[in-house]
């Protein structure tokens, strides 16, 4: 995500002027999960404030867990919060955008009574599993090996055991986890999954993830539990965010956030502001704004 994620860290990228890690906890908390931990590495001190603010607005309790010396990774994140992991626990990928119902997951995994059960995205390369009735029964390396199958859609239902896999420190879940349950038999289920999904894991990935939402690609209701309704405008064409001044500027799908300053005569076609940014007159294409930065997608 560099250079954006210099300046927020990759969770609380904007998706329609809402952090990413508020579109996450929004299905979490329509699937009816009460308790969260969030791990923060990286700016550590923003995602405090945006998790204060979130645990209040949902009336969730959400705890952040801190790595302050390194990154643990998708699996020794884990490893520090594994006392409050005594029955079945979700893991969800904070930059991911999908309108799945998690509820359809832990059906799945509930139905399989498996120790893992994932969400699989079927793709004609940089596949991650190999199915077979909803069941993987092989893994692909996608450093290796660029071949069909099914994608790791970052969202997974574990059951307690599969922390015997996780050792101390770094290590993701394609190395512990996933490689020790195929190694000894145990298996884990996949959920198949064909609605929408995004991995938004660069600059071009964070403004298509915006412009999906203006073109009603999304969930309508996920999407006004995420984002609200607290802006000055909302249609096909923009999304412009309270305090943000955009007169006599043409907006074509555009997202302008909060407090952001667009001079007049401007014109914007596909670009995201973020809040706070101030914009000098131009005309703007395929561009994402920060306060710092002007970044041209192509």
């Amino acid at each position: 995500m560099a250079p954006l994620s210099a300046e927020l860290p990759k969770a609380l990228v904007p998706t329609l002027d809402t952090p990413q890690l508020a579109w996450v906890l929004s299905g979490l908390q329509r699937a009816g999960l009460e308790r969260v931990w969030v791990n923060a590495h990286a700016d550590y001190e923003a995602i405090d404030r945006v998790v204060a603010r979130q645990a209040l607005q949902r009336d969730m309790r959400i705890e952040v867990s801190h790595e302050r010396a390194m990154a643990l990774g998708t699996a020794g994140a884990l490893r520090p919060i594994a006392d409050g992991l005594t029955t079945s626990f979700l893991v969800a990928n904070a930059d991911i955008a999908t309108d799945l119902a998690i509820e359809r997951l832990m059906e799945a995994h509930a139905s399989a009574k498996a120790p893992a059960t994932v969400l699989a995205i079927p793709v004609d390369d940089e596949a991650d599993f190999a199915l077979e009735q909803s069941w993987v029964f092989d893994l692909i390396d996608r450093r290796e090996e660029v071949r069909s199958g099914h994608r790791y859609g970052g969202l997974a239902i574990f059951e307690p055991e599969v922390l015997s896999y996780v050792p101390e420190g770094e290590s993701g879940l394609y190395e512990t986890v996933f490689k020790g349950l195929l190694r000894d038999h145990k298996g884990f289920a996949a959920l198949e999954w064909e609605g929408y999904w995004l991995d938004i894991g660069t600059p071009r990935d964070h403004l298509k993830a915006n412009l999906d939402v203006l073109a009603g690609m999304r969930d309508p209701k996920l999407v006004t539990q995420a984002v609200g309704e607290t802006c000055e405008r909302w249609d096909v064409m923009a999304f412009v965010g309270q305090g943000a001044t955009v007169q006599d500027v043409e907006l074509r799908h555009s997202v302008v956030g909060r407090n952001a300053t667009v001079a007049p005569g401007s014109r914007l076609e596909r670009c995201v502001v973020w809040a706070g940014a101030h914009l000098p007159r131009g005309e703007y294409r395929d561009t994402v704004i920060t306060p710092t930065h002007q970044l041209p997608v192509r």
